[in-house]
């Protein structure tokens, strides 16, 4: 192997093998070196300055190794890790992700999901619902509520019902839910249904007996959202068998007032003494 300008610095006791049939490594006038074939190094390598590694899509690298450092990019926001068509499969985090946007592809599942500013849904949104211990057949939590609204009787013939959902955020380790100091508001108790991101809880996993609060039998998470939907109901149908009025009775037959006097348009009738 012939050297013809600068020389190639060895240590004390060089030794170079050339079995070659051509040049392995060229030197140019610019004093770039180029290997023809491959390179094995032993022990530890430093390349300083810019790094290219392949020339054409086709090429390949491949770690046998971990990495030892943080990967930093040059340009925030700027290059991507994978493509549409090259996606990378799972990902492995044990601690905070920073994401600006993140897409679900359809059907995806999530778990425990905290959002710490605004939370926006496009599209129809279906929050997971656990019917294995409601005993419905909903699996969202819309369609939960549609079916509680249709066991109660809401919009079938005859009975009422109104329906109101109220949402609070968990500060870390918080137990009580105040429905009447945070929303202004109170329940009938066994009239309401509690979720918790997403995740109706059964009557073990809380307390709501005093028609003001909610205690969870377990702290919440901070950022949890918890979920109360409170539920008023009545059968009008089933009042009107209990009092027999008939349907075809003039209006205003009987009226209450506001000071709760009773007034007959026809006849009081009943037993030989009344109590």
């Amino acid at each position: 192997m012939a050297l013809t300008k600068t020389p190639i610095e060895l240590s004390s006791t060089p030794s170079i093998v050339d079995n070659s049939d051509g040049p392995a490594i060229t030197i140019d006038i610019n004093e770039n070196v180029t290997v023809s074939q491959n390179l094995t190094v032993d022990g530890d390598t430093f390349l300083n300055g810019n790094l290219t590694l392949g020339d054409a899509f086709t090429d390949t690298i491949n770690f046998s190794s971990v990495i030892g450092s943080n990967i930093v990019p040059e340009t925030t926001n700027t290059h991507d890790l994978g493509t549409t068509l090259l996606q990378w499969r799972d990902l492995f985090i044990d601690g905070t992700a920073n994401i600006n946007i993140v897409a679900a592809d359809s059907g995806s599942t999530v778990g425990n999901f905290q959002v710490g500013g605004d939370f926006t849904v496009i599209g129809s949104p279906n929050l997971p619902y656990d019917n294995v211990v409601s005993g419905l057949t909903a699996n969202t939590v819309q369609s939960a509520i549609t079916e509680i609204a249709s066991l109660v009787g809401a919009g079938n013939v005859g009975s009422q019902a109104s329906f109101d959902i109220f949402e609070f955020t968990a500060t870390g380790g918080q137990t009580t839910f105040d429905l009447s100091g945070v929303h202004s508001q109170t329940y009938i108790v066994g009239y309401l249904q509690v979720f918790l991101n997403g995740l109706m809880l059964s009557e073990t996993d809380y307390t709501a007996n005093d028609g003001a609060n909610v205690v969870l039998s377990v702290a919440a998470e901070l950022g949890d959202i918890l979920t109360i939907v409170k539920v008023d109901s009545f059968d009008t149908a089933q009042i009107l068998r209990t009092i027999s009025i008939d349907a075809s009775a003039t209006t205003n037959a009987i009226s209450l007032d506001q000071n709760d006097n009773v007034t007959l348009l026809g006849e009081l009738r009943g037993p030989a003494s009344f109590v």
